[in-house]
């Protein structure tokens, strides 16, 4: 199953031959500060590898690599849960430091909601929640959409360090 953004980009279910390509986008810091401590640094071939191997038979796909020129630069993917008698998706990304700010996220999920709620028919709301100082990952949100509901000082401890936390 692929979700066609434009000519050069696509999102996919992530494949064992990803592994190179997306070691090489996620063994970044500046990527990895925006993510929760779940996401590894350094980010080896294993962790990529063990990663593939927890996402890539899912069905239906809640996790996509977001392919462009046929390389995985990034993730994207559906956390699908009951919340308060409602079906909800959280929403969570993250793109190679390369492509930031080149719109490639904010299209993708818009691409990736439509998908939710064509695929979850009984979903009732999309979510997404990210650090506060994360300017890009807000930027695209809100250009895909997502309106802003709350705030919550020092939410998230991030490698030791209270994050502020923006939910969406």
């Amino acid at each position: 199953m692929t979700i066609k953004i434009s000519e050069k980009l696509k999102l996919r279910p992530f494949k064992l031959s990803d592994v190179k390509s997306l070691t090489y986008h996620a063994n970044n810091k500046n990527v990895w500060k925006n993510l929760t401590d779940l996401f590894p640094h350094p980010y080896t071939e294993d962790d990529a590898e063990k990663f593939i191997e927890s996402v890539k038979d899912f069905i239906p796909p809640t996790v996509f690599a977001v392919v462009y020129e046929e390389n995985v630069i990034g993730s994207i993917g559906l956390s699908v849960s009951n919340k308060e008698s409602k079906l909800c998706c959280d929403i969570g990304f993250w793109i190679g430091e390369e492509f930031w700010n080149r719109g490639i996220i904010s299209a993708s999920i818009k691409k990736v909601i439509a998908y939710c709620f064509q695929t979850f028919t009984d979903c009732d709301c999309i979510s997404a929640t990210v650090f506060a100082e994360n300017k890009g990952s807000i930027k695209a949100l809100e250009k895909a959409g997502l309106e802003r509901v709350q705030f919550a000082e020092k939410a998230i401890l991030k490698a030791g360090d209270k994050k502020d936390i923006y939910f969406y």
